[in-house]
């Protein structure tokens, strides 16, 4: 059986790193992309999951999850950066397939405010997976995502942060607060999710990005893992897709067979929930990023 790589013509190989929100079908993809021989390297910004506490705790060295830059802006963290984006902090947390590879993907799910400067300061190949806001946000209901730091104040503390994007936002972001009740969760979760489209899209990364639908990747994922093959010269072979593809992520929560990854937020969300999460989402400018065409019209 003929590889994908031997049938395309072929192009520079780089590291990939794959950006998304949490939820969204990231590992899911990595584990696609490591198939075809990549080291795959699992969030390697998540330093309080490989690093000693008490190192951790030094602000002045390591920063909070879902930091801000601005291109080209100068940083007490830029040795951390560089190194978790290299894939250079390894351990069995963070390598999770083919370790010792020459070639990486690597996976984070929080710099997703720091794009455009880690692609002046690092040369990889950048995939951004995108996935239907209501899919995403019932996922994280399901699995208690981020529910160590309540208040959305802690994330987004910077003076930067608002001024470049978010003032607009500042009074809802503020009274954010996971701690008070299912409803108040769901608030702060979509916030989050927001927050981190919205700068992203400010700053172009949608346009300049190669950016990935999750209902494509479900729905034909043949076709486009053959477009990402031949972007990024991947050697695929359609054994290893067809095991890959027919498993679920390491991360997923439902045992369920007939799960519906499209749909399943019908079941998670009441009405009153749908539309909290929809007019948030509007707040924004955000809602031709949901998948549902009644939602959108409401």
């Amino acid at each position: 059986m003929k590889k994908i790589r031997e049938l395309i013509p072929a192009l520079s190989p780089k590291d990939i790193v794959l950006f998304g929100v949490g939820r969204s079908g990231t590992t899911w993809l990595g584990q696609l992309l490591a198939s075809a021989g990549l080291e795959y390297v699992f969030e390697p910004e998540a330093y309080w999951n490989f690093l000693p506490h008490e190192e951790t705790r030094d602000r002045k060295r390591y920063p909070m999850p879902h930091h801000y830059l601005r291109a080209g802006q100068k940083t007490p963290y830029d040795h951390f950066f560089t190194k978790a984006l290299r894939g250079e902090y390894k351990n069995e947390e963070t390598v999770r397939a083919n370790p010792g590879a020459k070639r990486k993907v690597i996976k984070v799910i929080r710099m997703n405010l720091m794009i455009p400067w880690i692609l002046e300061r690092v040369n990889v190949q950048p995939v951004y997976l995108m996935r239907d806001p209501m899919a995403t946000i019932a996922s994280q209901v399901s699995c208690d995502f981020e529910t160590t730091v309540p208040r959305l104040t802690s994330y987004f503390y910077q003076d930067e942060l608002f001024e470049d994007h978010l003032e607009p936002f500042r009074d809802l972001i503020e009274q954010a607060d996971s701690s008070k009740g299912r409803t108040s969760y769901i608030e702060y979760l979509t916030i989050l999710w927001c927050v981190q489209t919205y700068v992203a899209r400010r700053q172009g990364v949608f346009d300049t990005v190669h950016t990935i639908r999750y209902r494509m990747l479900l729905l034909q994922p043949y076709k486009l893992l053959w477009d990402i093959a031949n972007r990024f010269s991947l050697d695929f072979n359609f054994e290893a897709l067809d095991r890959e593809i027919a498993k679920k992520s390491f991360t997923t929560h439902s045992l369920d067979e007939n799960h519906d990854p499209l749909n399943n937020w019908r079941n998670v969300f009441s009405d009153d929930e749908v539309k909290l999460i929809v007019d948030i989402i509007k707040v924004f400018g955000l809602a031709e990023y949901i998948g549902s065409d009644d939602l959108k019209q409401q």
